[in-house]
């Protein structure tokens, strides 16, 4: 298995770390490149780059550059663990930008999307997932909004139960 994760607060780090603690998975770290105060100005930064995506989904200059933090081999791996905000009710840009790099190697895997926000609802983000990674076999999703954030241990138990 592998876990895909990006982190701007640290809430989906938090969460990919109780995740860990519960299965073995490969972890693969996604950050952006330009570091940027995503929370400045009313979050003008993180709105533009979705707003570059929406504007044109099917260019790859429309993606923030990333990095990772460890390259891997994808046909290693039947399951991807998906963990990252949403930003405007989407899924964030630099994770959106991973999905689209590795589209093709991430084709036909079962796939979880597990988001953390702080009261928004998650059907965007799942609508981001679907459409960059088609075709794969999508389990239901978990949603840890803030005041869940305490007790993200048993949602994810629970989870993992139903889904994998």
């Amino acid at each position: 298995m592998l876990v895909a994760y990006y982190s701007f607060t640290g809430n989906s780090k938090a969460i990919v770390e109780t995740l860990t603690g519960m299965i073995s998975a490969d972890v693969v770290e996604i950050s952006p490149v330009e570091k940027a105060d995503f929370a400045a100005n009313n979050y003008a930064i993180g709105d533009a780059l979705i707003d570059a995506i929406n504007k044109n989904p099917d260019a790859e200059s429309s993606y923030p550059a990333i990095t990772v933090s460890t390259e891997v081999s994808f046909a290693n791996y039947s399951e991807v663990i998906i963990v990252a905000p949403l930003w405007w009710s989407q899924m964030a840009a630099p994770m959106q930008t991973y999905l689209f790099k590795n589209s093709k190697e991430l084709a036909n895997k079962k796939v979880g999307l597990i988001v953390s926000s702080h009261s928004s609802g998650i059907s965007g983000v799942e609508a981001d997932a679907k459409r960059l990674l088609p075709g794969n076999n999508f389990t239901a999703s978990l949603s840890i909004k803030a005041a869940d954030f305490s007790s993200r241990e048993t949602k994810i138990v629970d989870w993992l139960k139903k889904e994998f």
